[in-house]
C-alpha cells in the first residue's frame, strides 16, 4: 500500500502534459500514454478518488480528445465529486460527438431531470 501511496504522490505532482500541435499529432500519437491515464483514472474513481480520476480522464483527453469512453466515465467522477455542472458538460459533449448513444442519454436525463 505504501507504494501505491508514493505513486499517487508522484503522479499528483507531475505536470499535465502539454496539448499536441497538429504536427505532432500528425507524427505519432502516445497511444500508451493515452491508455494509462484512462486505466489509472478508471482505478483511481474504483476505490473512490474522484478528483484524481477525473485528472487521470483529462489527462488522458489531452493525448487524445475523442475518447467517448473517457469523457463518459470523466462526468461520473466530476459527479461523484459534486462538480455537478462540469459532468453535464461532458456528457453533453458525448452526445454532441455521437447523438445516438442511449446510454448518454439516459444518465443526461437522470441528471437533469429530463430537461
Amino acid at each position: 500500500m505504501i507504494a501505491f501511496a508514493d505513486i499517487r504522490k508522484a503522479r499528483r505532482q507531475a505536470p499535465d502534459p502539454p496539448p499536441p500541435t497538429a504536427l505532432s499529432r500528425a507524427l505519432s500519437f502516445p497511444v500508451a500514454e493515452s491508455w494509462r491515464q484512462r486505466s489509472y483514472g478508471t482505478l483511481l474513481r474504483s476505490i473512490g478518488l474522484q478528483d484524481e480520476a477525473a485528472a487521470a480522464f483529462r489527462r488522458s483527453l489531452v493525448l487524445d480528445p475523442d475518447q467517448l469512453d473517457t469523457r463518459f466515465n470523466l462526468g461520473f467522477a466530476y459527479w461523484n465529486s459534486n462538480q455537478r455542472d462540469f459532468a453535464i458538460a461532458e456528457w453533453k459533449e458525448v452526445l454532441r460527438r455521437d447523438p445516438t448513444d442511449t446510454r448518454v442519454q439516459q444518465v443526461l436525463s437522470r441528471a437533469t431531470g429530463g430537461k
